[in-house]
């Protein structure tokens, strides 16, 4: 929007003229509208693909997309029950979102030995910690409550 404010400011002063700036501020309207169309298309694949699963002793997270040669797998990830874990609620739109647990990040070596830890440095230093969430659920409390309920229960020992 604000690209097309400035139109009225440009003055024809022979080498660039408002036609010439039109087709300029068309094209990048253009593009970004279609990178709009390309983020709400992948989200929309993104949450289309994935699928949660509560099991007495874990929250799991699968996922199907492709990976680094185009070529479709899936990714799994599980999270023990905790019952010291806050299970925190994110807001979100249309549905909130709630954190079954955290992982730590992986390293990944690259040539050169950039990537790898040097003399000196922690094991944790170029790590963090990335939230597992079950992402836009529409009773996220109730979630909620089935995690604790469970992960008391699994603290407890029972089935």
């Amino acid at each position: 929007m604000a690209l097309w404010l400035t139109w009225p400011l440009i003055e024809d002063d022979g080498s660039l003229t408002k036609g010439d700036a039109i087709w300029v501020y068309g094209a990048l309207t253009l593009g970004f509208l279609i990178a709009a169309f390309y983020l709400a298309a992948a989200r929309s694949y993104l949450l289309d693909s994935l699928h949660y699963a509560v099991t007495d002793r874990r929250a799991i997270v699968r996922r199907e997309g492709r990976n680094h040669v185009l070529a479709s797998r899936a990714y799994l990830v599980s999270c023990e029950h905790s019952s010291e874990f806050p299970y925190h609620i994110a807001e979100g739109r249309p549905h909130p979102s709630l954190t079954v647990g955290a992982l730590l990040s992986e390293d990944v070596v690259q040539p050169f030995g950039y990537g790898l830890t040097h003399p000196g440095w922690g094991p944790l230093r170029d790590r963090g910690v990335i939230p597992v969430l079950f992402e836009q659920i529409a009773d996220a409390e109730a979630v909620r409550a089935l995690l604790l309920a469970t992960s008391d229960a699994s603290a407890a020992g029972q089935p």
